[in-house]
């Protein structure tokens, strides 16, 4: 196991910054079998409720989900430019100035 760990040692900041960066993603992911859970066994809603709940909401997202495909990034129109457009800096932007 310590073998397995120690082979990844070394590698670039960004690396590590993509691995926490994927760790989050996933478990985000794992919102809606727990919110599925939490309906049915805590709320007592019946699984055809939650299952109706689970899948309206997921209809609700899907054209947040799609937008990048559309091209609608590019256009100003995604949450991440929001914050761009707040900061006035461009992404990745040079953060030099900012003490460590």
């Amino acid at each position: 196991m310590k073998n397995m760990i120690t082979q990844y040692s070394g590698l670039k900041r960004e690396v590590y910054i993509l691995f926490v960066g994927k760790l989050v993603t996933a478990m985000g992911s794992f919102v809606w079998p727990m919110l599925t859970f939490l309906l049915t066994a805590k709320l007592g809603f019946s699984d055809g409720t939650a299952a109706m709940l689970i899948a309206t909401a997921g209809l609700i997202s899907l054209p947040v989900t799609l937008a990048p495909l559309t091209g609608a990034a590019s256009h100003g129109c995604m949450p991440g430019r929001l914050f761009e457009k707040i900061l006035d800096k461009q992404p990745f932007g040079d953060y030099s100035s900012v003490r460590r």
